[in-house]
C-alpha cells in the first residue's frame, strides 16, 4: 500500500515554451535553416517547398540519428556529448515541437524530445474543447509509444519488451526505472493489481485511475496550429524482483514518485490573441452560409424558368396545331 501526498499543479504559464526562443542563426535558400539552443545546434524544415514538412527535424547537432545530448565534465571544462541509448540507429523523425501545420487539422503529430533522443507521435484524441470562444482539438500520447514489443514489434529497439504502457528510461538515467502514466493508466493490469494507492490528504480514499486527471494531453487551435493548454502527469516507477528486500511474488514495477504540471494560455490572452481570427471564422461561415442560400436560389429560380419555357413551348404548339386546322385546304381534285 502506498500513500502518496495530495495532487498539486503548477500554475498555468502565460509564457510558451522555451522552443520558441532559440537564436536563428543562420537561413537557407533550399528551405531549411538552423536554430541555436542551450544544448542543441537544430536544423529544421521551413515548409518553403512544402508546407506539410513545417518544423520537421533535419538533424540536431549534425546528427541524423536519435541521439540522448548532454553536458558533461571532461576534467577542465563542459563539454557537449551524446550517445545513442537504444539497441539499434533510429532515424530523428518529427517537428521539435507541439506546433501544428496552420489549417492542416492532422490526425498525428509526429515530435522528437532531444532530451531523450526518442521520437514519439500524438494522436487527435476525437476530443474537442472550447477556451473563451475558441475551439481545440486534443492530442495524447499514441498507445503505441507505450506499448511491449510483444504488442508492437518496433519498440524492441527501445528495450519494452516486458509490459504494455510503460516507457523504460533505463537506458537514459542508468537507474531501473520506468515512466507510465499516472496510477498505470493504459498499461498491464498486472502492474495496477498488485499496487493500492491512498490519498495522502484523505488516508482512507483509495486512488482508482481517472483519465482526466492521469493522462496527458495538449490542445491545439486547428486554423493557427498553436497549442492552447496542456497537461501533463506522469508516474517514476522502480523495477524490482523478489529477494529479501522485497519479499513480492513476481517482478514488478514500484510506484516512487508522479509529476504533474499544467499550462498554457489564459482566456483573457485567447481572447486578445484569437479576436481576430474569430472575426475571421464568423466572416467565413456567414459568406460560406451566404453561397449555399444563393446556389440554392440559383437553383430554385433555374427550375422556375425551365418549367414556365416548358409551359411556354407546349402552348406555342397547341397554338400552331390550332392555327393549322382552321386554315383553309386547297382542293386539289378542282387543280386536276
Amino acid at each position: 500500500m502506498i500513500r502518496r501526498p495530495p495532487r498539486s499543479t503548477q500554475s498555468r504559464s502565460s509564457a510558451a515554451s522555451d522552443v520558441y526562443k532559440r537564436q536563428i542563426i543562420s537561413f537557407g535558400m533550399n528551405g531549411t535553416y538552423e536554430e541555436a539552443s542551450e544544448m542543441n545546434n537544430i536544423s529544421l524544415r521551413t515548409g518553403v517547398e512544402d508546407i506539410k514538412t513545417f518544423r520537421d527535424l533535419l538533424a540536431v547537432n549534425g546528427q541524423q540519428e536519435a541521439r540522448r545530448w548532454f553536458k558533461r565534465f571532461n576534467g577542465n571544462e563542459t563539454e557537449l556529448a551524446s550517445e545513442n541509448p537504444w539497441r539499434e540507429p533510429i532515424p530523428i523523425k518529427g517537428k521539435d515541437s507541439f506546433v501544428a501545420i496552420p489549417g492542416q487539422v492532422p490526425s498525428k503529430i509526429n515530435i522528437f524530445l532531444g532530451k531523450i533522443g526518442r521520437n514519439f507521435t500524438l494522436e487527435w484524441s476525437g476530443e474537442t474543447k472550447s477556451y473563451a470562444g475558441v475551439e481545440t482539438r486534443r492530442y495524447r500520447l499514441s498507445k503505441n509509444d507505450l506499448a511491449s514489443s510483444k504488442s508492437y514489434p518496433p519498440n524492441h529497439v527501445y528495450y519494452l519488451d516486458k509490459w504494455d504502457g510503460v516507457f523504460n528510461a533505463t537506458p537514459i538515467t542508468k537507474l531501473p526505472i520506468c515512466v507510465s502514466k499516472s496510477n498505470f493508466l493504459d498499461a498491464d493490469e498486472e502492474l495496477s493489481s498488485g499496487i493500492e494507492v491512498y490519498d495522502g490528504s484523505k488516508p482512507d480514499r483509495k486512488i482508482t485511475q481517472n483519465r482526466e486527471d492521469d493522462d496527458s494531453a495538449i490542445d491545439l487551435e486547428p486554423n493557427s496550429g498553436s497549442p492552447i493548454r496542456f497537461r501533463a502527469s506522469i508516474q517514476g516507477n522502480v523495477y524490482i524482483e523478489p529477494d529479501f528486500l522485497f519479499p513480492v511474488s513476481r517482478s514488478m514495477l514500484l510506484p516512487i514518485f508522479q509529476i504533474e504540471a499544467q499550462g498554457g494560455l489564459s482566456d483573457r490572452q485567447i481572447s486578445e490573441l484569437f479576436a481576430p481570427l474569430k472575426n475571421a471564422r464568423l466572416a467565413q461561415k456567414i459568406i460560406w452560409w451566404f453561397g449555399v442560400i444563393v446556389f440554392n436560389l440559383s437553383i430554385i429560380i433555374g427550375i422556375i424558368l425551365i418549367m414556365l419555357r416548358r409551359k411556354q413551348l407546349r402552348s406555342s404548339v397547341k397554338k400552331d396545331k390550332l392555327l393549322f386546322l382552321l386554315e383553309p385546304q386547297e382542293d386539289t381534285q378542282a387543280t386536276l
